[in-house]
């Protein structure tokens, strides 16, 4: 055997070897950052909702600040919905405020999963409840229709059965 085919030979074995490394790293990361996230639920949720709905909040800012890609992402995605009628420092602020939001139900998430969604229906309102009532009444079907903001989740535990 000459050494350059064996050279190939050991550079495609340790090719595969290398790949096999990575897999196997991906996979250990990733069962980290559940652990973390699992761990950061656990101990969200043994806040008081108000405590964790002003941590999210930081956070959001947080977001809005470090996060400059996705910041340019959902300022052109207002500037696509509202145009021209809206000046940048609106949409800017709106931004801001869009991953304020989002800290917020991401804070609120852990609640939901520990089973304490009771801790966060006080902040709940139901608008036009009379007709959800008065369709079941009638023993018709209902369709809910809502849009995609704030923690919207939070309807099938607030929702009068």
């Amino acid at each position: 055997m000459n050494t350059r085919h064996l050279r190939r030979v050991l550079r495609k074995s340790w090719k595969k070897g290398r790949k096999r490394v990575r897999r196997r790293v991906k996979a250990v990361e990733h069962f980290a950052v559940f652990l973390l996230v699992s761990l950061v639920n656990r101990l969200v949720a043994c806040l008081s909702p108000r405590i964790a709905r002003r941590l999210g909040a930081a956070l959001g800012k947080l977001g809005f600040t470090v996060a400059r890609g996705e910041r340019r992402a959902v300022l052109r995605h207002l500037e696509w919905a509202f145009g021209g009628t809206m000046s940048e420092d609106e949409r800017l602020e709106m931004a801001r405020r869009v991953f304020i939001n989002a800290g917020i139900t991401a804070a609120e998430w852990p609640f939901l999963t520990a089973g304490r969604t009771a801790a966060l229906l006080g902040k709940v309102t139901v608008e036009g409840e009379e007709h959800l009532r008065n369709a079941q009444a009638k023993g018709r079907g209902l369709l809910f229709l809502t849009a995609h903001y704030g923690n919207w989740e939070l309807m099938t535990s607030r929702t009068p059965g």
